[in-house]
Protein backbone atom coordinates (compact mmCIF):
# COMPACT_ATOMS: atom_id res chain seq x y z
CA UNK A 1 0.00 0.00 0.00
CA UNK A 2 0.89 3.73 -0.45
CA UNK A 3 1.04 5.90 2.46
CA UNK A 4 -1.95 7.74 0.81
CA UNK A 5 -3.65 4.44 0.57
CA UNK A 6 -2.78 3.99 4.32
CA UNK A 7 -4.27 7.26 5.14
CA UNK A 8 -7.60 7.14 3.06
CA UNK A 9 -8.24 3.78 5.29
CA UNK A 10 -7.43 5.48 8.30
CA UNK A 11 -9.63 8.63 7.44
CA UNK A 12 -12.71 6.43 6.05
CA UNK A 13 -12.52 4.28 9.51
CA UNK A 14 -12.53 8.18 11.50
CA UNK A 15 -9.55 7.48 13.15
CA UNK A 16 -8.56 11.33 11.96
CA UNK A 17 -9.89 13.80 9.82
CA UNK A 18 -6.66 14.59 8.40
CA UNK A 19 -2.70 13.86 8.99
CA UNK A 20 0.44 15.43 7.87
CA UNK A 21 3.27 13.32 7.66
CA UNK A 22 7.19 14.14 7.14
CA UNK A 23 10.19 12.81 7.04
CA UNK A 24 14.05 14.27 6.89
CA UNK A 25 17.63 13.51 7.03
CA UNK A 26 19.89 15.62 8.66
CA UNK A 27 20.18 18.08 6.13
CA UNK A 28 16.98 18.54 4.40
CA UNK A 29 13.19 17.13 3.87
CA UNK A 30 12.46 13.82 1.90
CA UNK A 31 8.92 13.93 2.31
CA UNK A 32 6.23 16.46 3.57
CA UNK A 33 2.49 15.88 2.52
CA UNK A 34 -0.88 16.71 3.74
CA UNK A 35 -3.87 14.39 3.91
CA UNK A 36 -7.68 14.96 4.61
CA UNK A 37 -9.49 17.96 6.26
CA UNK A 38 -8.70 19.54 10.10
CA UNK A 39 -12.42 19.45 10.84
CA UNK A 40 -14.29 17.22 8.14
CA UNK A 41 -14.77 20.62 6.09
CA UNK A 42 -11.02 22.84 5.72
CA UNK A 43 -8.42 20.73 4.01
CA UNK A 44 -5.43 20.30 6.06
CA UNK A 45 -2.27 21.80 4.43
CA UNK A 46 1.73 20.94 5.56
CA UNK A 47 1.70 24.39 7.53
CA UNK A 48 -1.33 23.60 9.47
CA UNK A 49 -1.17 23.33 13.44
CA UNK A 50 -1.99 20.99 15.82
CA UNK A 51 -1.86 20.29 19.47
CA UNK A 52 1.19 18.04 19.47
CA UNK A 53 0.24 17.12 23.40
CA UNK A 54 3.44 15.12 24.97
CA UNK A 55 5.69 16.15 22.06
CA UNK A 56 5.43 19.06 24.13
CA UNK A 57 8.02 17.53 26.95
CA UNK A 58 10.72 16.58 24.10
CA UNK A 59 10.35 19.89 22.02
CA UNK A 60 9.79 22.60 25.01
CA UNK A 61 10.60 21.38 28.30
CA UNK A 62 13.33 19.18 27.48
CA UNK A 63 15.34 21.46 25.59
CA UNK A 64 15.21 24.49 27.69
CA UNK A 65 16.52 22.05 30.85
CA UNK A 66 19.29 20.96 28.42
CA UNK A 67 20.37 24.64 27.57
CA UNK A 68 20.82 25.82 31.41
CA UNK A 69 23.22 22.48 31.63
CA UNK A 70 25.27 23.62 28.67
CA UNK A 71 25.04 27.19 30.16
CA UNK A 72 25.83 25.83 33.47
CA UNK A 73 23.11 27.24 35.29
CA UNK A 74 21.76 23.92 36.45
CA UNK A 75 22.76 20.54 36.67
CA UNK A 76 21.14 16.90 36.29
CA UNK A 77 22.43 16.17 39.97
CA UNK A 78 21.28 18.99 41.17
CA UNK A 79 18.07 18.56 43.43
CA UNK A 80 14.60 19.81 42.63
CA UNK A 81 14.19 20.80 46.40
CA UNK A 82 17.33 23.47 45.92
CA UNK A 83 15.00 25.34 43.34
CA UNK A 84 11.15 25.02 44.20
CA UNK A 85 9.07 23.61 46.95
CA UNK A 86 8.70 20.06 46.62
CA UNK A 87 8.06 17.20 48.78
CA UNK A 88 11.37 15.46 49.32
CA UNK A 89 15.58 16.48 49.04
CA UNK A 90 16.14 12.86 47.01
CA UNK A 91 14.68 13.65 44.24
CA UNK A 92 17.30 15.13 40.98
CA UNK A 93 16.50 16.87 37.80
CA UNK A 94 17.63 13.48 36.43
CA UNK A 95 15.08 12.05 37.91
CA UNK A 96 12.60 14.39 36.76
CA UNK A 97 13.71 14.19 33.10
CA UNK A 98 13.83 9.95 33.52
CA UNK A 99 10.10 9.85 35.27
CA UNK A 100 11.98 7.99 38.10
CA UNK A 101 11.08 10.61 40.42
CA UNK A 102 8.52 8.64 41.94
CA UNK A 103 5.48 10.93 40.73
CA UNK A 104 2.24 9.62 39.83
CA UNK A 105 1.41 10.08 35.89
CA UNK A 106 -1.46 12.45 36.64
CA UNK A 107 -2.99 15.11 38.82
CA UNK A 108 -6.63 15.73 39.60
CA UNK A 109 -5.85 19.21 41.11
CA UNK A 110 -7.76 20.93 38.58
CA UNK A 111 -10.88 19.36 39.24
CA UNK A 112 -10.77 21.12 42.88
CA UNK A 113 -8.13 24.16 42.47
CA UNK A 114 -9.43 27.29 41.55
CA UNK A 115 -6.36 29.14 39.81
CA UNK A 116 -2.47 27.99 38.23
CA UNK A 117 -0.57 28.45 41.29
CA UNK A 118 -2.75 26.53 43.57
CA UNK A 119 -2.57 23.66 40.75
CA UNK A 120 1.39 23.96 40.78
CA UNK A 121 1.15 23.73 44.28
CA UNK A 122 -0.70 20.77 44.61
CA UNK A 123 1.80 18.63 42.22
CA UNK A 124 4.47 19.87 44.09
CA UNK A 125 3.06 19.10 47.52
CA UNK A 126 1.99 15.61 46.00
CA UNK A 127 0.89 13.57 48.68
CA UNK A 128 0.92 9.96 46.86
CA UNK A 129 4.90 10.72 45.70
CA UNK A 130 7.04 7.45 46.13
CA UNK A 131 10.97 7.29 46.90
CA UNK A 132 12.95 8.10 43.40
CA UNK A 133 15.38 5.90 41.66
CA UNK A 134 13.07 2.48 41.92
CA UNK A 135 10.82 2.83 39.36
CA UNK A 136 10.01 4.01 35.96
CA UNK A 137 6.53 5.42 36.14
CA UNK A 138 5.59 8.32 33.40
CA UNK A 139 4.62 11.09 34.52
CA UNK A 140 2.93 14.62 33.10
CA UNK A 141 4.04 16.17 36.87
CA UNK A 142 7.80 15.66 36.30
CA UNK A 143 7.71 18.12 33.31
CA UNK A 144 4.99 20.42 35.02
CA UNK A 145 7.87 20.89 37.96
CA UNK A 146 10.63 21.23 35.20
CA UNK A 147 8.84 23.96 33.73
CA UNK A 148 8.53 25.27 37.38
CA UNK A 149 12.18 25.13 37.47
CA UNK A 150 13.04 26.80 34.29
CA UNK A 151 10.99 29.40 35.63
CA UNK A 152 12.23 29.78 38.60
CA UNK A 153 15.60 30.51 36.96
CA UNK A 154 14.84 32.28 33.75
CA UNK A 155 12.01 34.16 35.19
CA UNK A 156 9.53 33.14 32.34
CA UNK A 157 9.33 29.53 30.48
CA UNK A 158 7.27 30.48 27.63
CA UNK A 159 9.70 33.60 26.96
CA UNK A 160 13.28 31.55 27.36
CA UNK A 161 11.73 28.62 25.43
CA UNK A 162 10.83 31.12 22.85
CA UNK A 163 14.35 32.65 22.33
CA UNK A 164 16.72 30.18 23.70
CA UNK A 165 15.19 27.13 21.16
CA UNK A 166 12.77 27.94 18.58
CA UNK A 167 13.91 31.16 17.49
CA UNK A 168 17.52 29.67 16.54
CA UNK A 169 15.60 26.95 15.14
CA UNK A 170 13.78 29.18 12.96
CA UNK A 171 10.22 27.31 14.44
CA UNK A 172 8.41 30.24 13.33
CA UNK A 173 4.93 28.67 13.55
CA UNK A 174 5.47 26.53 17.06
CA UNK A 175 4.80 27.86 20.53
CA UNK A 176 1.93 28.16 23.17
CA UNK A 177 -1.58 29.81 22.36
CA UNK A 178 -1.27 30.20 19.43
CA UNK A 179 -3.12 33.72 18.46
CA UNK A 180 -4.27 32.94 14.47
CA UNK A 181 -6.23 29.72 14.97
CA UNK A 182 -7.68 29.48 11.24
CA UNK A 183 -5.62 26.80 10.36
CA UNK A 184 -5.59 24.75 13.64
CA UNK A 185 -6.41 21.10 13.80
CA UNK A 186 -9.31 20.50 16.62
CA UNK A 187 -9.43 17.98 19.06
CA UNK A 188 -12.20 17.72 21.33
CA UNK A 189 -15.04 19.28 23.32
CA UNK A 190 -14.83 20.90 26.83
CA UNK A 191 -17.48 22.79 28.37
CA UNK A 192 -19.11 22.35 25.57
CA UNK A 193 -16.84 23.80 23.37
CA UNK A 194 -14.45 22.29 20.58
CA UNK A 195 -10.74 23.02 21.73
CA UNK A 196 -9.09 25.09 18.57
CA UNK A 197 -6.05 26.48 19.69
CA UNK A 198 -6.59 25.31 23.33
CA UNK A 199 -4.81 22.01 24.97
CA UNK A 200 -6.47 18.82 25.06
CA UNK A 201 -4.41 17.86 27.78
CA UNK A 202 -6.55 19.04 31.13
CA UNK A 203 -3.37 19.81 33.31
CA UNK A 204 -2.17 22.04 30.65
CA UNK A 205 -5.48 23.51 29.64
CA UNK A 206 -6.33 24.55 33.64
CA UNK A 207 -2.36 26.11 33.77
CA UNK A 208 -4.02 28.98 31.39
CA UNK A 209 -2.19 26.76 28.75
CA UNK A 210 1.72 26.92 29.08
CA UNK A 211 2.63 23.42 30.54
CA UNK A 212 5.42 21.61 30.72
CA UNK A 213 3.91 18.28 30.19
CA UNK A 214 1.52 19.79 27.14
CA UNK A 215 0.28 22.79 25.28
CA UNK A 216 2.66 23.33 22.39
CA UNK A 217 0.83 23.58 18.77
CA UNK A 218 3.31 23.50 16.33
CA UNK A 219 3.74 22.26 12.48
CA UNK A 220 5.60 19.44 10.51
CA UNK A 221 8.23 21.82 8.96
CA UNK A 222 8.61 22.98 12.13
CA UNK A 223 9.37 19.86 13.77
CA UNK A 224 11.31 18.63 11.02
CA UNK A 225 13.69 21.60 11.89
CA UNK A 226 13.98 20.28 15.19
CA UNK A 227 14.42 16.72 14.20
CA UNK A 228 17.67 18.09 11.72
CA UNK A 229 18.97 19.38 14.94
CA UNK A 230 18.53 16.32 16.97
CA UNK A 231 20.21 14.15 14.42
CA UNK A 232 22.69 16.91 13.64
CA UNK A 233 23.24 19.33 16.72
CA UNK A 234 24.33 22.85 15.77
CA UNK A 235 22.75 26.08 16.46
CA UNK A 236 21.22 25.03 19.58
CA UNK A 237 22.94 22.28 21.48
CA UNK A 238 26.69 20.41 21.61
CA UNK A 239 26.97 17.00 19.78
CA UNK A 240 27.50 16.03 23.49
CA UNK A 241 24.52 17.09 24.88
CA UNK A 242 21.97 15.08 22.71
CA UNK A 243 24.54 11.98 23.34
CA UNK A 244 23.86 12.69 27.13
CA UNK A 245 20.03 13.03 26.64
CA UNK A 246 19.17 9.50 24.11
CA UNK A 247 21.47 6.98 26.43
CA UNK A 248 19.89 4.68 28.34
CA UNK A 249 19.14 6.94 32.38
CA UNK A 250 17.01 3.88 33.77
CA UNK A 251 19.06 0.43 32.95
CA UNK A 252 18.63 -1.68 36.26
CA UNK A 253 15.11 0.61 36.99
CA UNK A 254 12.40 -1.25 37.04
CA UNK A 255 10.31 -0.12 33.50
CA UNK A 256 10.64 1.22 30.23
CA UNK A 257 14.37 2.45 29.15
CA UNK A 258 14.28 6.34 28.66
CA UNK A 259 16.64 8.76 27.89
CA UNK A 260 16.01 12.51 29.10
CA UNK A 261 12.52 12.77 27.87
CA UNK A 262 13.05 10.35 25.01
CA UNK A 263 11.85 6.93 24.72
CA UNK A 264 14.23 4.46 23.76
CA UNK A 265 13.38 1.82 20.64
CA UNK A 266 11.58 -1.09 20.89
CA UNK A 267 10.74 -3.51 17.53
CA UNK A 268 6.91 -2.93 19.19
CA UNK A 269 7.28 0.72 19.31
CA UNK A 270 4.83 3.24 17.52
CA UNK A 271 7.75 4.06 15.51
CA UNK A 272 7.47 0.48 13.47
CA UNK A 273 9.88 -2.36 13.34
CA UNK A 274 12.60 -0.98 10.37
CA UNK A 275 14.32 1.92 12.61
CA UNK A 276 17.99 0.99 13.81
CA UNK A 277 18.48 0.07 17.52
CA UNK A 278 19.93 3.51 18.23
CA UNK A 279 16.81 5.40 17.39
CA UNK A 280 14.39 7.58 20.03
CA UNK A 281 10.92 9.09 19.61
CA UNK A 282 8.00 10.16 21.87
CA UNK A 283 4.20 10.80 20.87
CA UNK A 284 1.45 12.97 21.90
CA UNK A 285 -2.41 11.90 23.05
CA UNK A 286 -3.83 13.55 20.40
CA UNK A 287 -2.25 11.56 17.79
CA UNK A 288 1.10 13.26 17.08
CA UNK A 289 4.87 11.49 17.49
CA UNK A 290 8.34 11.91 16.54
CA UNK A 291 10.90 9.04 15.59
CA UNK A 292 14.39 9.95 15.14
CA UNK A 293 17.03 7.80 14.16
CA UNK A 294 20.41 8.49 14.24
CA UNK A 295 22.15 5.61 12.68
CA UNK A 296 19.81 5.52 9.19
CA UNK A 297 19.96 9.81 9.16
CA UNK A 298 16.11 9.66 8.93
CA UNK A 299 13.76 11.19 11.10
CA UNK A 300 9.38 10.99 10.78
CA UNK A 301 7.04 13.24 12.18
CA UNK A 302 3.24 12.59 12.12
CA UNK A 303 0.66 14.78 12.89
CA UNK A 304 -2.75 13.86 13.61
CA UNK A 305 -6.03 15.09 15.31
CA UNK A 306 -7.43 11.75 16.82
CA UNK A 307 -9.13 12.95 19.30
CA UNK A 308 -11.60 14.86 17.39
CA UNK A 309 -13.36 11.71 17.57
CA UNK A 310 -12.43 9.83 20.35
CA UNK A 311 -10.05 10.65 22.87
CA UNK A 312 -9.67 6.93 24.63
CA UNK A 313 -11.21 4.86 23.15
CA UNK A 314 -8.90 4.08 19.83
CA UNK A 315 -5.64 4.81 21.24
CA UNK A 316 -4.45 0.87 19.54
CA UNK A 317 -5.72 1.68 16.42
CA UNK A 318 -3.34 4.95 16.36
CA UNK A 319 -0.58 2.77 17.06
CA UNK A 320 -1.05 0.47 14.15
CA UNK A 321 -0.87 3.28 12.05
CA UNK A 322 1.99 5.32 13.35
CA UNK A 323 3.82 1.37 12.65
CA UNK A 324 2.23 1.32 9.44
CA UNK A 325 3.42 4.25 7.74
CA UNK A 326 6.82 4.39 9.36
CA UNK A 327 7.36 0.86 8.01
CA UNK A 328 6.20 2.27 4.50
CA UNK A 329 7.64 5.67 4.74
CA UNK A 330 11.56 3.79 5.75
CA UNK A 331 11.25 1.04 3.26
CA UNK A 332 10.71 3.82 0.32
CA UNK A 333 13.03 6.16 1.15
CA UNK A 334 15.54 2.92 0.96
CA UNK A 335 14.12 1.57 -2.09
CA UNK A 336 14.24 5.32 -3.42
CA UNK A 337 10.18 4.40 -4.56
CA UNK A 338 7.31 6.05 -4.44
CA UNK A 339 5.77 6.46 -0.53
Amino acid sequence: MTIKQIVDEAINKKLFPGVVIGATNSKSNLYLKSFGTLDERTPVNINSLYDIASLTKVTSTLPAVLNLVQTGDLDLFDKVSDFIEFTDNETLIWHLLSHTSGMPPYSSAYHYKNSREEILHEIKTELFKKQPGKQVVYSCLNYILLMTIVEQITGNFQTFVSDKIFKPLDMENTGYSPNDKTNIAPTSIRKGKLLKGEPDDELAYYLGSISGNAGIFSNAPDLLKYAREMLEPKKVFAKQTIQTSIRKWTEGITGDDKGLGWMHYTYASSGGSLLSETAFGHTGFTGTSMWIDPENDLAIVILANRCFYSRHERIAEMLRFRRRISNRLVSALSLEEKA
